[in-house]
């Protein structure tokens, strides 16, 4: 159970900070992106 739980910790530590650096690098975009989506929305 203990090598179990590591290895998923591990995995997700990992998993956590590929989606931080995805993030980081692509914010600008995800903004513009939601700009969009909510001028859509709105008009």
């Amino acid at each position: 159970d203990d090598v179990a739980l590591c290895m998923t910790m591990y995995v997700l530590c990992i998993f956590y900070q590929l989606l931080l650096s995805v993030i980081m690098h692509h914010t600008i975009e995800f903004i513009e992106i939601i700009i969009q989506v909510y001028m859509i929305l709105l008009y």
